[in-house]
Protein backbone atom coordinates (compact mmCIF):
# COMPACT_ATOMS: atom_id res chain seq x y z
CA UNK A 1 0.00 0.00 0.00
CA UNK A 2 1.47 3.33 -0.89
CA UNK A 3 0.64 5.11 2.91
CA UNK A 4 -0.14 4.09 6.37
CA UNK A 5 -4.18 5.73 5.66
CA UNK A 6 -4.51 3.29 2.88
CA UNK A 7 -3.91 -0.05 5.62
CA UNK A 8 -6.91 -2.02 5.88
CA UNK A 9 -7.89 -1.80 9.72
CA UNK A 10 -8.91 -4.82 10.99
CA UNK A 11 -10.29 -5.63 14.81
CA UNK A 12 -9.79 -9.14 16.22
CA UNK A 13 -12.34 -10.37 19.31
CA UNK A 14 -11.37 -13.62 20.71
CA UNK A 15 -13.09 -15.70 23.48
CA UNK A 16 -11.38 -15.76 26.91
CA UNK A 17 -10.49 -19.73 26.94
CA UNK A 18 -7.08 -20.64 25.20
CA UNK A 19 -8.20 -22.70 22.70
CA UNK A 20 -9.78 -19.80 21.14
CA UNK A 21 -7.33 -16.96 21.85
CA UNK A 22 -3.98 -18.88 20.97
CA UNK A 23 -5.51 -19.18 17.25
CA UNK A 24 -7.38 -16.21 16.93
CA UNK A 25 -4.34 -14.15 18.45
CA UNK A 26 -1.98 -16.03 15.44
CA UNK A 27 -4.49 -15.46 13.03
CA UNK A 28 -4.34 -11.31 13.73
CA UNK A 29 -0.99 -11.60 13.61
CA UNK A 30 -0.82 -13.28 9.83
CA UNK A 31 -2.72 -10.90 9.06
CA UNK A 32 -0.66 -7.82 10.18
CA UNK A 33 2.44 -9.73 8.49
CA UNK A 34 0.45 -9.39 5.36
CA UNK A 35 0.18 -4.93 6.02
CA UNK A 36 -2.51 -5.23 7.91
CA UNK A 37 -3.29 -2.80 10.63
CA UNK A 38 -4.43 -5.11 13.23
CA UNK A 39 -6.19 -4.44 16.75
CA UNK A 40 -6.50 -7.31 19.00
CA UNK A 41 -9.02 -6.90 22.19
CA UNK A 42 -8.70 -8.70 25.06
CA UNK A 43 -9.14 -8.12 28.88
CA UNK A 44 -5.74 -7.26 30.88
CA UNK A 45 -4.37 -10.73 32.39
CA UNK A 46 -5.44 -12.66 28.82
CA UNK A 47 -3.50 -9.66 27.22
CA UNK A 48 -0.50 -10.20 29.20
CA UNK A 49 -0.01 -13.60 28.14
CA UNK A 50 0.38 -12.40 23.88
CA UNK A 51 2.55 -8.86 25.15
CA UNK A 52 5.34 -10.52 24.15
CA UNK A 53 4.67 -11.82 21.10
CA UNK A 54 3.00 -9.03 20.08
CA UNK A 55 6.37 -6.54 21.02
CA UNK A 56 8.23 -8.91 18.81
CA UNK A 57 6.14 -8.31 15.79
CA UNK A 58 5.94 -4.47 16.27
CA UNK A 59 10.04 -4.83 16.51
CA UNK A 60 9.59 -6.84 13.28
CA UNK A 61 8.15 -3.40 11.32
CA UNK A 62 4.04 -5.05 11.83
CA UNK A 63 1.50 -2.85 12.61
CA UNK A 64 -0.21 -4.50 15.61
CA UNK A 65 -1.51 -3.74 19.07
CA UNK A 66 -3.70 -5.25 21.60
CA UNK A 67 -6.58 -3.05 23.25
CA UNK A 68 -7.18 -3.75 26.54
CA UNK A 69 -10.64 -3.86 28.14
CA UNK A 70 -11.16 -3.48 31.84
CA UNK A 71 -12.68 -6.95 33.28
CA UNK A 72 -15.66 -6.60 35.48
CA UNK A 73 -14.12 -9.10 38.21
CA UNK A 74 -15.83 -7.05 41.21
CA UNK A 75 -19.24 -7.29 39.40
CA UNK A 76 -19.78 -10.92 38.68
CA UNK A 77 -17.66 -12.00 41.58
CA UNK A 78 -14.37 -12.93 40.04
CA UNK A 79 -11.15 -13.03 42.14
CA UNK A 80 -8.62 -10.74 40.35
CA UNK A 81 -6.54 -11.97 37.45
CA UNK A 82 -8.88 -14.49 36.37
CA UNK A 83 -9.95 -13.94 33.11
CA UNK A 84 -10.50 -17.36 30.92
CA UNK A 85 -11.82 -20.61 31.22
CA UNK A 86 -8.41 -21.93 31.52
CA UNK A 87 -8.09 -20.09 35.00
CA UNK A 88 -11.21 -20.82 37.04
CA UNK A 89 -11.32 -24.05 39.52
CA UNK A 90 -15.19 -24.14 39.38
CA UNK A 91 -18.29 -24.81 37.09
CA UNK A 92 -20.08 -21.37 39.30
CA UNK A 93 -16.81 -19.35 38.07
CA UNK A 94 -17.50 -20.63 34.56
CA UNK A 95 -21.11 -19.46 35.05
CA UNK A 96 -19.63 -15.78 36.19
CA UNK A 97 -16.99 -15.63 33.52
CA UNK A 98 -19.88 -15.81 30.99
CA UNK A 99 -21.68 -13.35 32.69
CA UNK A 100 -18.62 -10.86 32.63
CA UNK A 101 -18.60 -11.33 28.58
CA UNK A 102 -21.91 -9.78 28.96
CA UNK A 103 -20.89 -6.90 30.74
CA UNK A 104 -17.68 -6.69 28.21
CA UNK A 105 -20.34 -5.48 25.24
CA UNK A 106 -21.24 -2.02 25.70
CA UNK A 107 -17.44 -0.97 26.46
CA UNK A 108 -16.22 -3.18 23.09
CA UNK A 109 -19.07 -1.77 21.39
CA UNK A 110 -17.69 1.48 22.32
CA UNK A 111 -14.92 1.07 20.96
CA UNK A 112 -15.81 0.04 17.47
CA UNK A 113 -17.50 2.96 17.03
CA UNK A 114 -15.38 5.19 18.13
CA UNK A 115 -12.18 3.33 16.02
CA UNK A 116 -14.32 2.33 13.06
CA UNK A 117 -12.64 -0.30 11.50
CA UNK A 118 -12.38 -1.70 8.33
CA UNK A 119 -13.76 -5.05 9.72
CA UNK A 120 -14.38 -7.00 12.69
CA UNK A 121 -12.85 -10.97 13.36
CA UNK A 122 -14.99 -11.89 15.58
CA UNK A 123 -15.35 -15.18 17.87
CA UNK A 124 -18.57 -17.20 17.55
CA UNK A 125 -19.47 -16.74 21.44
CA UNK A 126 -19.60 -12.86 20.30
CA UNK A 127 -22.55 -13.17 17.18
CA UNK A 128 -24.00 -9.53 18.54
CA UNK A 129 -20.60 -8.22 16.27
CA UNK A 130 -22.49 -8.74 13.57
CA UNK A 131 -25.40 -6.07 14.63
CA UNK A 132 -22.27 -3.49 15.40
CA UNK A 133 -20.49 -4.36 11.84
CA UNK A 134 -23.95 -4.00 10.21
CA UNK A 135 -24.69 -0.43 11.71
CA UNK A 136 -21.10 1.16 10.86
CA UNK A 137 -21.40 -0.56 7.35
CA UNK A 138 -18.33 -2.79 7.58
CA UNK A 139 -18.22 -6.61 7.18
CA UNK A 140 -17.77 -8.94 9.86
CA UNK A 141 -16.04 -12.35 9.93
CA UNK A 142 -16.74 -14.91 12.02
CA UNK A 143 -13.33 -17.23 13.52
CA UNK A 144 -13.88 -21.01 14.53
CA UNK A 145 -11.15 -22.67 16.76
CA UNK A 146 -12.47 -25.87 15.54
CA UNK A 147 -12.62 -28.05 11.93
CA UNK A 148 -14.27 -28.69 8.57
CA UNK A 149 -14.91 -31.91 9.69
CA UNK A 150 -16.77 -31.37 13.04
CA UNK A 151 -18.49 -28.31 11.87
CA UNK A 152 -19.92 -30.25 9.26
CA UNK A 153 -20.88 -33.33 11.40
CA UNK A 154 -22.83 -30.95 14.13
CA UNK A 155 -24.65 -29.83 10.55
CA UNK A 156 -25.14 -33.23 9.49
CA UNK A 157 -26.89 -34.15 12.79
CA UNK A 158 -28.72 -30.96 13.28
CA UNK A 159 -30.28 -31.24 9.98
CA UNK A 160 -30.55 -34.93 9.59
CA UNK A 161 -31.25 -36.15 12.94
CA UNK A 162 -30.63 -39.85 12.53
CA UNK A 163 -30.43 -40.48 16.41
CA UNK A 164 -34.13 -40.52 15.78
CA UNK A 165 -34.51 -42.97 13.52
CA UNK A 166 -31.78 -45.39 14.72
CA UNK A 167 -32.37 -48.91 14.94
CA UNK A 168 -29.52 -49.66 16.80
CA UNK A 169 -26.71 -47.50 18.87
CA UNK A 170 -25.00 -46.23 15.65
CA UNK A 171 -26.06 -43.56 13.42
CA UNK A 172 -24.40 -42.93 10.35
CA UNK A 173 -24.17 -39.64 8.99
CA UNK A 174 -26.15 -38.53 6.54
CA UNK A 175 -25.06 -37.35 2.98
CA UNK A 176 -21.28 -37.04 4.53
CA UNK A 177 -18.52 -37.57 1.90
CA UNK A 178 -16.81 -40.52 3.53
CA UNK A 179 -19.30 -43.19 5.92
CA UNK A 180 -18.84 -42.00 9.32
CA UNK A 181 -20.92 -43.76 11.65
CA UNK A 182 -21.52 -42.59 15.45
CA UNK A 183 -22.42 -44.26 18.88
CA UNK A 184 -25.64 -42.48 19.96
CA UNK A 185 -24.17 -41.76 23.22
CA UNK A 186 -21.16 -39.64 21.60
CA UNK A 187 -23.25 -37.09 20.15
CA UNK A 188 -23.60 -33.94 22.28
CA UNK A 189 -26.67 -33.69 24.55
CA UNK A 190 -27.47 -30.35 22.74
CA UNK A 191 -27.78 -31.91 19.47
CA UNK A 192 -29.88 -34.49 20.25
CA UNK A 193 -32.09 -32.64 22.73
CA UNK A 194 -33.02 -28.71 23.25
CA UNK A 195 -31.54 -27.54 25.47
CA UNK A 196 -30.17 -23.63 27.03
CA UNK A 197 -26.53 -24.33 24.87
CA UNK A 198 -28.51 -25.64 21.78
CA UNK A 199 -30.18 -21.95 21.82
CA UNK A 200 -26.86 -20.24 22.23
CA UNK A 201 -25.24 -22.32 18.90
CA UNK A 202 -28.79 -21.36 17.36
CA UNK A 203 -28.20 -17.76 17.82
CA UNK A 204 -24.20 -18.05 16.91
CA UNK A 205 -25.02 -20.20 13.46
CA UNK A 206 -27.32 -17.57 12.57
CA UNK A 207 -25.17 -14.82 13.23
CA UNK A 208 -22.56 -16.98 10.82
CA UNK A 209 -24.99 -17.54 7.85
CA UNK A 210 -25.35 -13.35 8.02
CA UNK A 211 -21.97 -13.03 8.64
CA UNK A 212 -19.59 -12.33 5.13
CA UNK A 213 -17.93 -15.51 5.67
CA UNK A 214 -15.91 -17.78 7.98
CA UNK A 215 -12.01 -17.74 8.81
CA UNK A 216 -11.06 -21.74 9.29
CA UNK A 217 -7.62 -22.75 10.99
CA UNK A 218 -7.15 -25.23 8.68
CA UNK A 219 -5.98 -26.07 4.91
CA UNK A 220 -7.61 -27.41 1.89
CA UNK A 221 -5.03 -30.42 1.40
CA UNK A 222 -6.04 -31.71 5.24
CA UNK A 223 -9.97 -31.44 4.55
CA UNK A 224 -10.75 -30.48 1.30
CA UNK A 225 -13.36 -33.00 0.78
CA UNK A 226 -15.36 -30.94 4.18
CA UNK A 227 -14.31 -27.79 2.99
CA UNK A 228 -16.49 -28.36 0.22
CA UNK A 229 -19.55 -29.46 1.87
CA UNK A 230 -18.91 -26.90 4.00
CA UNK A 231 -19.56 -24.06 1.04
CA UNK A 232 -21.75 -26.00 -0.93
CA UNK A 233 -23.78 -28.31 0.77
CA UNK A 234 -23.97 -26.02 4.14
CA UNK A 235 -23.62 -22.60 2.09
CA UNK A 236 -21.26 -21.08 3.88
CA UNK A 237 -18.41 -18.87 2.63
CA UNK A 238 -15.01 -19.57 4.10
CA UNK A 239 -11.25 -19.29 3.85
CA UNK A 240 -8.56 -21.98 5.01
CA UNK A 241 -6.00 -19.76 6.48
CA UNK A 242 -4.26 -22.59 8.57
CA UNK A 243 -2.27 -23.81 10.32
CA UNK A 244 -1.56 -20.43 11.60
CA UNK A 245 0.72 -21.19 13.88
CA UNK A 246 3.20 -22.36 11.76
CA UNK A 247 3.06 -19.09 9.84
CA UNK A 248 4.29 -16.86 12.82
CA UNK A 249 5.75 -19.10 15.99
CA UNK A 250 8.98 -19.60 13.92
CA UNK A 251 11.40 -18.70 16.89
CA UNK A 252 12.50 -20.00 20.35
CA UNK A 253 10.80 -16.83 22.10
CA UNK A 254 7.27 -17.41 20.94
CA UNK A 255 7.21 -21.14 20.54
CA UNK A 256 8.45 -21.13 24.32
CA UNK A 257 5.64 -18.61 25.54
CA UNK A 258 2.53 -20.87 23.64
CA UNK A 259 4.48 -23.94 26.20
CA UNK A 260 4.18 -21.71 29.29
CA UNK A 261 0.52 -20.36 28.59
CA UNK A 262 -0.47 -24.15 29.26
CA UNK A 263 0.00 -23.11 33.02
CA UNK A 264 3.17 -24.07 34.10
CA UNK A 265 5.96 -22.69 36.93
CA UNK A 266 8.34 -20.52 36.25
CA UNK A 267 11.48 -22.41 35.39
CA UNK A 268 9.47 -24.35 33.04
CA UNK A 269 10.14 -21.73 30.28
CA UNK A 270 13.46 -21.90 31.55
CA UNK A 271 14.01 -25.59 30.82
CA UNK A 272 11.48 -25.67 27.15
CA UNK A 273 13.44 -22.92 26.11
CA UNK A 274 16.47 -24.96 26.43
CA UNK A 275 14.63 -27.98 25.14
CA UNK A 276 13.81 -26.02 22.11
CA UNK A 277 17.10 -24.46 21.21
CA UNK A 278 18.83 -28.30 21.37
CA UNK A 279 16.42 -29.72 19.02
CA UNK A 280 16.97 -26.64 16.84
CA UNK A 281 20.52 -26.24 16.75
CA UNK A 282 21.00 -30.41 16.29
CA UNK A 283 21.31 -32.42 13.27
CA UNK A 284 17.73 -32.79 12.38
CA UNK A 285 18.21 -36.26 10.33
CA UNK A 286 16.00 -38.99 9.54
CA UNK A 287 17.92 -40.75 12.78
CA UNK A 288 16.83 -37.56 15.22
CA UNK A 289 13.39 -38.01 13.61
CA UNK A 290 12.40 -41.83 14.36
CA UNK A 291 14.69 -41.77 17.82
CA UNK A 292 12.64 -42.39 20.43
CA UNK A 293 11.81 -39.84 22.93
CA UNK A 294 12.74 -41.32 25.81
CA UNK A 295 16.51 -41.38 24.77
CA UNK A 296 15.60 -37.66 23.40
CA UNK A 297 14.82 -36.84 27.16
CA UNK A 298 17.79 -38.26 28.75
CA UNK A 299 19.93 -36.34 26.36
CA UNK A 300 18.27 -32.90 26.95
CA UNK A 301 18.28 -33.53 30.80
CA UNK A 302 22.05 -34.67 30.94
CA UNK A 303 22.44 -30.59 29.68
CA UNK A 304 20.47 -29.08 31.99
CA UNK A 305 21.34 -27.49 34.79
CA UNK A 306 21.50 -29.44 38.43
CA UNK A 307 18.55 -27.54 39.62
CA UNK A 308 16.12 -28.13 36.72
CA UNK A 309 16.02 -31.50 37.27
CA UNK A 310 14.75 -32.18 40.75
CA UNK A 311 12.35 -29.15 39.81
CA UNK A 312 10.79 -30.24 36.93
CA UNK A 313 8.14 -33.05 35.68
CA UNK A 314 10.10 -34.29 32.43
CA UNK A 315 7.33 -36.69 31.63
CA UNK A 316 5.46 -33.71 30.86
CA UNK A 317 8.19 -32.08 29.11
CA UNK A 318 8.97 -35.07 26.65
CA UNK A 319 4.53 -34.71 25.61
CA UNK A 320 4.88 -30.97 25.24
CA UNK A 321 7.74 -32.14 22.73
CA UNK A 322 5.97 -35.00 21.29
CA UNK A 323 3.45 -32.34 20.29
Amino acid sequence: MDSETQKLRIFFLPYHTAGHMIPMVDEARVFAMHDVDVTIILTPANASLFQENIDRDVLAGHRIRIHSIPFPSAEVGLPQGIESLNTITSMEMAGQLYNSLQLLRNPIEQLLHDQRPDCIVADMFFPWTLDVANQLRIPRLAFRGTSYFSLCGEYCVRVHEPHKSANSDVVSLTGFPHKIEMLISQLPDWCKTTTRFTAMMDVMRESEEKSYGVLMNSFHELENDYEEYFKTTMGLKAWSIGPVSLWVNRNVSDKVGRRVFRGTTGHFSLCAEHFIRVYETHDKSAEFDVMDFNKIKEMLISQLPEWTRTRTDFSYMTDVMRE
